[in-house]
């Protein structure tokens, strides 16, 4: 029982000013810095009560005063100061050891404490703080060379005490120093393997939760490219049944209205066959899209011109919000092309070019007659008021110019 609220006691006396809304990194160096300051605390009592006994009253008051000073630090890290509580160690510890250097002479071993300071430094920054470790590095190093230009110029001490007592304040340096030396030595360790293991969790649960992500991921996959299959699937039922109905209607006003629904459909189903046979179930690759459907277009016109098509398609990605409508207009555009620009047109021709730059530019350009703008049934058709439709879902313009045939251009911005 005892022992337990012992160790209570150490873990909350090196657990001052720790916060859990700070990474766990910081409050492990927090709690390497607290024992630090602990240690000091200590250490200083052996000094003092020393020099009680040797009836040198005046060096017992100034351990107590350098008592006091690490308190304060402490008190700092309690009240979220941390780097005035850093900062006040950090000059507590070089200039103590520096003016007790000066005070007691070189011969008294004050100077051994100058060996510790490397970890010290490291202990209160870690390496991301380059700028401070140098800094504290530099502190160390020139206090460290004042005291051996000091002793090299044979500088006396300001207060002149027995051989005797000289000797045994060495002694006491030494042992301190090197039992100083170990406990920084083993809690920066341990706080170092604490570091370690935590690191060595949180990658382990990193690691289960990217797979646990990746399966959801193939999950959803897997689910999205079945559904782009069943609709691609009932979409060609439907095309189907136009199929069934052309072969027994005769009727060619009839025939050609099936015809233009089925296509539109056609450039639908499209769309969600390549979502299903490719990896990413969510952006189409609009420049073999495009290609496609202009080969499933011409198979319906048949019947018509052979025209050959010329493409400039530059790689674009579009997600099914945007791919969809995109489709439709290049279908009722190329359906436009067959059914107005190439009456006895020898060599049909359409150029397609696609362009990303700010924004997706795409033109289709024929080398027939084209439409006539100014006559009222070419412009307030069923195709110009699906193309008016399509092109406003794509937040888009578009335009038609007639010369030397008729080009068609859609200008939208890319939402992927």
């Amino acid at each position: 029982m005892l022992e337990r609220k012992s160790t209570s006691f150490l873990q909350r006396a090196i657990s001052i000013g720790v916060d859990d809304s700070l990474s766990s990194e910081f409050n492990n160096r927090l709690r390497v810095l607290n024992i630090f300051i602990w240690t000091c605390i200590l250490f200083c009592t052996p000094y003092y009560l020393t020099m009680f006994y040797l009836d040198n009253n005046s060096s017992a008051i100034l351990f107590c005063v350098l008592q006091m000073f690490f308190s304060i630090s402490l008190l700092c890290n309690k009240h979220h100061y941390y780097k005035f509580g850093k900062f006040l160690t950090l000059i507590s510890t070089n200039y103590s050891v520096l003016a007790l250097n000066f005070i007691y002479g070189h011969n008294s071993g004050f100077f051994l404490y100058y060996f510790t300071s490397p970890l010290i430094i490291y202990s209160f920054f870690h390496f991301y703080q380059f700028r401070q470790t140098i800094l504290g590095i530099l502190l160390y190093l020139s206090s460290y060379s004042i005291i051996e230009i000091a002793n090299y110029k044979n500088v006396q001490p300001i207060i002149e005490v027995s051989s005797e007592t000289i000797s045994s304040m060495y002694y006491l340096n030494v042992i301190m120093a090197f039992a100083f030396l170990i406990v920084l030595t083993s809690s920066f360790s341990k706080f170092q393997n604490d570091i370690a293991k935590e690191v060595q969790t949180k990658n382990t649960e990193l690691e289960k939760n990217q797979k646990e992500l990746e399966k959801l991921l193939n999950e959803k996959n897997t689910l999205l490219s079945e559904t782009h299959h069943r609709v691609k699937n009932n979409l060609a039922v439907i095309s189907g049944l136009f199929d069934l109905q052309l072969m027994y209607d005769k009727d060619p006003r009839l025939k050609e209205l099936l015809t233009n629904s089925k296509n539109r459909i056609k450039s639908m189903s499209l769309i969600h066959e390549s979502l299903y046979h490719q990896s990413n179930v969510s952006k189409i690759n609009l420049r073999t899209y495009i290609k496609d459907l202009v080969n499933e277009i011409a198979k319906t016109q048949s019947s018509k011109a052979l025209v050959n098509f010329h493409f400039d398609l530059e790689e674009v990605h579009l997600d099914l919000s945007q791919s969809i409508p995109c489709g439709l207009i290049i279908n009722e555009v190329i359906g436009n092309c067959y059914k107005h620009a190439f009456k006895n047109l020898a060599s049909p021709a359409i150029s397609i070019t696609l362009k990303k730059n700010e924004k997706i530019t795409l033109t289709l350009k024929d080398n027939g007659s084209g439409i006539d703008l100014a006559n009222s049934e070419d412009i307030n058709s069923l195709g110009m008021t699906l193309i008016d439709a399509f092109t406003r879902q794509l937040e888009g313009e578009f335009s038609y110019r007639t010369e030397d045939g008729t080009e068609f251009s859609l200008i939208f911005d890319c939402t992927t």
